[in-house]
């Protein structure tokens, strides 16, 4: 008959041959003591790193929206200066062809004697269509503008997403102590 591994066909009662000497005992109990609070402080050192790493996740976060954002804002302050370009060319050019002298000059034919009214017309033409390609440069540079500015919008709300994430991250790592 056997309890616990332990053999009957000694001499020794069954107690003594069972039983662990309690000094062996307390020393392995103390080993494994010692081996819980080595991976505790383990544990807690992987936890203050984690942490760590968190926080600086955050903060270059924090630092990529606010660039983003300024660029952002600088975008937008640019395409309001292109947009009031843009209405101002617009407007020189309207009003110039409302004009008594621009419809003379559009009447203008080839005349004996009026060589010099068709000299100012030819500069005059000339001026009208610099200020109608200022316009179409502004009308290209206010879209390119308004894109950037959307695509740099979409990243800052992407940016604040993750901050918000990563923040929450922080928050969840730091409740842990």
């Amino acid at each position: 008959m056997s309890v616990q591994g332990c053999e009957t066909m000694s001499k020794r009662p069954i107690s003594e041959l069972c039983a662990i000497p309690a000094k062996r005992q307390r020393t392995e109990l103390e080993q494994l003591k010692m081996k819980l609070v080595a991976m505790l402080n383990t544990a807690k050192e992987h936890h203050e790193e984690a942490r760590r790493a968190a926080i600086d996740k955050v903060d270059e976060l924090e630092g990529l929206l606010f660039d983003e954002t300024s660029q952002r804002d600088q975008l937008a302050a640019n395409l309001k200066e292109c947009k009031i370009e843009l209405q101002m060319g617009l407007d020189y050019v309207a009003e110039l062809k409302a004009g008594a002298s621009w419809k003379m000059i559009e009447k203008l034919q080839d005349c004996d004697g009026l060589d010099q009214l068709q000299g100012d017309k030819m500069e005059i033409v000339s001026a009208m269509e610099s200020l109608v390609a200022m316009n179409k440069l502004a009308t290209e540079k206010s879209i390119t503008t308004s894109k950037e500015m959307d695509a740099s919008s979409t990243l800052c709300c992407a940016l604040e997403d993750q901050l918000k994430t990563a923040s929450a991250k922080v928050k969840s790592i730091s409740e842990l102590v």
